[in-house]
Formats: structure tokens, C-alpha cells, sequence
């Protein structure tokens, strides 16, 4: 689970400035319900991101279970739902990649959840 939340948030820069800017951050705090996340794992910050924007949720209140498997359903979710995010802002800033993308029938069905 840790993985592929990291591998998640790698694929949009805005989600990856985030986790290195917490990372460099001179107060760290601690802000995550999850016990088996501890603050000086690889995984973190990925972990505290993804959660801070709604990516990801735990097993339970106080457990994300970042070493076992994460199976399809939670994946095509939180993929989903980090695109959905990327699409929102893409929306709001009026900023495509591409100058053709907003135009598109393919954009057009993608923002309605296609």
C-alpha cells in the first residue's frame, strides 16, 4: 500500500513538491491518525499527503497497513481520485498541457467521470 501510494503521488508534481516540501520542513509534526506509519519511514510523507488530500484512508482509524498488498478496487480508487483531482485543477487554472485538450470530446468525458 505504501508503494503504490508513493508511485500515486510521484505521477502529479504538484502532490511530489508537497512531499519535499514537508520533507525539508524545519518543524515536523506529526499529524497522521496512523500508528504503523512512523515519521522516519521512506514512506511518510507519501502516506501523510495522499491522506492529508483525501488519496487514501486507513484499514481503520489508526491503521493504513502500509506493507501489505492493496488490491485492485483500492487502487482504481485512489488512482481515480488523484486524476479527479489533477482534472479539478486543470478546470480551475483554465491551464491545459495541450492547446487541443480542452476542445476535446475525450476532456469533455473525462471531467463527467467517463
Amino acid at each position: 500500500r505504501a508503494e503504490a501510494t508513493a508511485i500515486i503521488i510521484r505521477m502529479d508534481e504538484a502532490l511530489q513538491k508537497k512531499v519535499d516540501s514537508l520533507r525539508w520542513a524545519l518543524e515536523k509534526t506529526y499529524d497522521l491518525p496512523f500508528t504503523d506509519v512512523p515519521q522516519n519511514s521512506w514512506f511518510y510523507y507519501y502516506i501523510r499527503v495522499a491522506y492529508l488530500e483525501s488519496l487514501v484512508k486507513g484499514r481503520d482509524s489508526d491503521t493504513f497497513a502500509p506493507i501489505e498488498n492493496m488490491n485492485r478496487a483500492e487502487a482504481a480508487k485512489m488512482l481515480h481520485d488523484a486524476l479527479a483531482r489533477r482534472l479539478r485543477l486543470l478546470e480551475d487554472s483554465k491551464d491545459t498541457p495541450v492547446d487541443d485538450v480542452i476542445d476535446s470530446l475525450y476532456f469533455e468525458m473525462a471531467k463527467s467521470g467517463f
